[in-house]
């Protein structure tokens, strides 16, 4: 990083400084651009399941996403290509875009990879920000 930071700067390369100039494909070419490769966002679509009891919600430790995983996330499954998908929120999670339809739910028992979070004492927990912006929402739709 430190050959990056203070020789081998896109602009202006001080290449008589540095230690692997010999063996440097820029440097013989006379090309110092930097081509930034894009990633597309992807569309992903999750059916986000809501268990409120006592003015509580049930969170689940994610097993099943790579994305957060082991951490406390509300119970969802993902939807491979919906017809007429009415979202309720859109977040969007490095290169996903994630459209999201809640689905309230009576409540069921927990299980041991989950427990019950009181939304007044968010800032209690260690959460990810995914599920502290979906908290927030369901708080805001009352």
């Amino acid at each position: 990083m430190e050959l990056g930071a203070l020789i081998c700067k896109p602009n202006h390369p001080n290449c008589d400084q540095c230690p692997i100039s010999a063996k440097c494909i820029s440097l013989k070419k006379k090309d110092f651009v930097l081509n930034k490769i894009k990633k597309k966002n992807k569309d992903k679509y999750y059916l986000l399941k809501v268990f409120k009891k006592n003015q509580k919600y049930l969170l689940i430790k994610n097993t099943e996403f790579n994305f957060l995983k082991n951490f406390d996330i509300f119970p969802m499954q993902e939807i491979i290509k919906p017809k007429n998908f009415n979202k309720d929120l859109n977040i969007k999670l490095s290169n996903m875009n994630m459209n999201i339809k809640i689905e309230y739910n009576n409540v069921i028992k927990s299980s041991p990879l989950s427990y019950w979070i009181d939304p007044k004492k968010l800032k209690n927990y260690t959460l990810p920000s995914f599920t502290k912006k979906i908290v927030k929402y369901l708080e805001n739709q009352k």
